[in-house]
């Protein structure tokens, strides 16, 4: 019985390290995916979900991973502006970004307008934060002029920034900058095509810098989601 066992532990031991190689060689052998584009892209574009799609390749195709966007990176891609003409198929390289952190969730007719919030009054830190839905209410800066008639509100916007915070996470310590410089979310300027909310919100803003204007309330909307 103690001579049976002799045997077999040196074949167990055996066939254990050839599953180990096995199984070591299989996972070395599994293709690595990269980032190519779904068809063509001029410079001014931005990536979206849908224009990106995995490339898979062989682990020894060359030293992709220190110059190409593997496909679980691609969330650093999506919303940033194309920098180069693509062809349908073209890889994705880390060169064709210009920051690999987090961007500002701006839409493709969207661009940002910073308000400055500094002695109004808005919501506790704790409820405003990236995504979220405000308005404005501006006033003449005369007092005596301070009427009803001369209170104007507009909105709504979304918040994509606030001080230096662009993503979703609650406002407080994480946040960088001015905590009272807000980016918000309006149409993009066409000619002939112009939004009238975000000449609007430009005109107070401007009147607000010349101290014609001061900025009396940031109204938080916590029902919206997406007014789209």
């Amino acid at each position: 019985m103690n001579y049976t066992l002799k045997l077999l532990i040196p074949v167990a031991l055996g066939l254990a390290a050839a599953a180990i190689n096995y199984f070591a060689l299989a996972a070395r052998m599994q293709p690595i995916s990269y980032i190519r584009v779904t068809s063509d892209l001029q410079v001014g574009d931005v990536f979206e979900a849908s224009s990106i799609e995995a490339m898979p390749v062989p682990p020894d195709f060359g030293h992709l991973d220190e110059t190409a966007i593997p496909f679980s990176d691609r969330g650093v891609l999506l919303r940033q502006r194309v920098n180069r003409k693509f062809g349908k198929g073209d890889v994705v390289f880390w060169r064709d970004i210009e920051v690999r952190g987090p961007q500002l969730d701006l839409r493709t007719d969207e661009d940002v307008l910073l308000v400055s919030t500094q002695g109004s009054l808005r919501p506790d830190p704790s409820l405003l934060r990236v995504g979220s839905y405000i308005s404005f209410r501006f006033s003449e800066s005369a007092r005596e002029k301070s009427t009803e008639s001369q209170i104007q509100t507009v909105g709504m916007f979304r918040v994509v920034s606030i001080g230096g915070t662009v993503t979703s996470a609650v406002e407080g310590a994480s946040t960088r900058g001015d905590p009272n410089l807000i980016g918000v979310a309006v149409k993009k300027t066409a000619a002939g095509a112009e939004d009238p909310k975000r000449r609007q919100l430009e005109s107070l803003i401007d009147a607000q810098q010349l101290g014609q204007m001061e900025l009396l309330q940031v109204h938080l909307h916590p029902d919206v989601l997406d007014p789209k």
